[in-house]
């Protein structure tokens, strides 16, 4: 199993999220970065599906 490409996008994910918290605390402070991060979760939260439960395993 190749794990390159889900550990890059994690990587650069994570890049971007801390470039964008800094920026978001140097503009408005701890409540900017607040709700900015309110604003990043909201659209993910829409398209995340909900879990599905785990089957019981039959006995």
């Amino acid at each position: 199993m190749d794990v390159g490409f889900p550990y890059m996008a994690n990587a650069g994910g994570r890049l971007v999220d801390t470039l964008l918290s800094g920026l978001a605390y140097q503009r408005g402070g701890l409540p900017f970065v607040l709700g900015t991060a309110a604003v990043t979760v909201a659209p993910s939260a829409l398209t995340s599906g909900r879990p599905k439960a785990p089957e019981a395993a039959a006995a």
